[in-house]
């Protein structure tokens, strides 16, 4: 594993704001208004390349208005669609449906591996607060859509910016690179990078 270089990052970063601009109309038509934003690692320079897997991209597509009152489930196939249409113009694989997430991934089908990916979750903020949208039960006759609390990562920018000079910031990394090598569940780059940044500040 090895940290991929900023300059290598921003024409991935690129192309995702052009498919969102092309999906945006496609998504009105059924009621659907959203912002979205990069977060996690490759907000902050701190995108790692796996041996087999590439790096990837974490973003947030955030539910603005929803005039027609889509089901979880509408909304998420919908994204799913749209961005099937889109992304596979520039070669990559259909969208993989994940529990909290659609997974984007570009093959190098020569050499096996992923080359590039992106993960994408769908937020909403209601009256009890910010919500993700995931699959319950996935694959089971059981499988729902619902939109269920996200645990509390206010403030996130906040607590970086408490990081400071050299030793800090290398603390910052190890760790974070740490979980990146260690973690093979659920939790998405921006959360284990939430992880890091609190460890880090508990050692001040």
């Amino acid at each position: 594993m090895e940290y991929v270089s900023k300059k290598e990052v921003k024409p991935w970063r690129a192309m995702f704001h052009k498919w969102m601009k092309n999906i945006r109309p496609k998504v009105k038509e059924k009621g659907i208004t959203f912002t979205y934003r990069l977060v996690g690692s490759a907000k902050r320079n701190l995108v790692i390349r796996h041996h087999n897997q590439g790096f990837d991209c974490d973003y947030q597509i955030f539910i603005q208005r929803n005039s027609k009152a889509l089901s979880p489930k509408e909304i998420k196939l919908l994204f799913k669609s749209v961005i099937d249409e889109v992304c596979v113009v520039d070669c990559f694989e259909p969208c993989e449906n994940s529990t909290s997430s659609l997974t984007i991934k570009m093959v190098d089908k020569a050499q096996s591996k992923v080359r590039v990916g992106y993960d994408v979750v769908i937020l909403q903020e209601t009256d009890e607060g910010l919500k993700i949208l995931r699959c319950q039960n996935k694959g089971t006759k059981k499988e729902s859509f619902v939109l269920e609390l996200l645990p509390d990562m206010t403030n996130m920018s906040a607590k970086l910016a408490k990081i400071k000079g050299k030793k800090q910031c290398d603390k910052l990394r190890e760790r974070y690179y740490n979980k990146k090598t260690n973690y093979n569940g659920e939790k998405k780059s921006f959360q284990l990078l939430n992880e890091a940044i609190n460890e880090v500040l508990q050692l001040k």
